[in-house]
């Protein structure tokens, strides 16, 4: 992204934090950081689209990854990626939105 280039030290380290974080199970923080990281620079310059749908999983915010998984992209490719459409099922199953819409 156009971004990347002038702070890829800042999105390594904070790429490498959030690995660090759900290693010791901090899955809630590292949420929180890569939130943090993919609202910086939404070309998500370290693949953490990759793994967030999975952080929100293990702590619980299914209702939260509901609406980033219909709100992030305008396109909808980020329901193409097979994680994000397995993992919104899962959210679903699990609960999330009970009662809205």
């Amino acid at each position: 992204g156009e971004g990347w280039a002038p702070n890829a030290a800042l999105f390594t380290a904070m790429f490498k934090h959030v690995q660090a974080l759900t290693r010791r199970g901090c899955h809630r923080a590292a949420l929180e950081c890569a939130k943090l990281a993919l609202s910086l620079d939404r070309s998500d310059p370290k693949g953490l689209l990759c793994c967030v749908d999975y952080f929100a999983l293990r702590c619980g915010d299914l209702d939260w990854l509901l609406d980033f998984a219909e709100g992030f992209r305008s396109d909808g490719q980020l329901m193409s990626l097979p994680g994000f459409a397995y993992s919104t099922a899962l959210a679903r199953l699990g609960g999330g939105r009970t009662g809205t819409g």
